[in-house]
């Protein structure tokens, strides 16, 4: 397994975001190639701007004949609109029909190959690039 990790960081103005990778993925190498990698990434530090960037869902699955499970899942980088969501993990599933979504300062996901590992980590970081940019240049975000 090949372990790497790479910091990006993002300055608008005075508004600086950091963010951190952790990429685990089989060597090419390895007979191992076909097993899928990991990816985390983390904001590591934000001065002017909320860590809470990654749009969360948390909803329920049921699948035959088995109970609703709880199912929690990253999304996508915010929007800035987005930036209004709740921070932190929703407690259940909003039973009044609000969605189920909320902001977290990580995501981690699991991913196919390290070509799309790569590619994932490269749009992650054009999104919240274009975030940070695009909520600046709307006035900042809400208070």
């Amino acid at each position: 397994m090949i372990t790497t990790t790479e910091d990006y960081t993002i300055t608008v103005g005075s508004v600086v975001v950091e963010l951190s990778a952790y990429m685990s993925y089989a060597d090419s190498t390895s007979q191992l190639y076909i097993s899928s990698g990991r990816l985390r990434v983390d904001v590591a530090s934000a001065v002017g701007f909320p860590e809470e960037v990654f749009v969360w869902e948390k909803y329920r699955t049921t699948f035959a004949q088995k109970d609703p499970t709880l199912t929690i899942r990253p999304v996508c980088v915010a929007k800035p609109s987005d930036l209004e969501l709740p921070i932190g993990e929703i407690d259940d599933v909003p039973a009044d029909g609000s969605l189920p979504y909320f902001l977290l300062s990580y995501l981690s996901m699991d991913v196919a190959s390290p070509t799309i590992l790569l590619d994932t980590w490269a749009h992650i970081k054009q999104d919240v690039t274009s975030l940070v940019r695009t909520t600046m240049g709307l006035g900042g975000p809400p208070a």
